[in-house]
């Protein structure tokens, strides 16, 4: 299992991925998160790959050494 840092380049794969998921919603969905102005929040999501496959994401933000949950204000 390999952790990563979602980048823009993963944004298809990542949508693809929890449309196609028995519990991913529209709040998971990258065209989400894109709804807040650029630089408004910083979010560090995660993508969890097996074999280069996509296994599991976490969508997230660094908050003070803590992962959180991505939150809007």
């Amino acid at each position: 299992m390999e952790i990563i840092e979602y980048t823009d380049k993963w944004k298809e794969k990542w949508d693809s991925f929890i449309r196609e998921s028995n519990n991913g919603t529209i709040f998971h969905l990258q065209k989400f998160f894109e709804y807040h102005p650029k630089n408004r929040f910083q979010f560090n999501h995660l993508i969890f790959l097996k074999k280069g496959n996509i296994a599991a994401v976490l969508p997230g933000t660094l908050k003070n050494n803590v992962y959180e949950s991505p939150v809007g204000e």
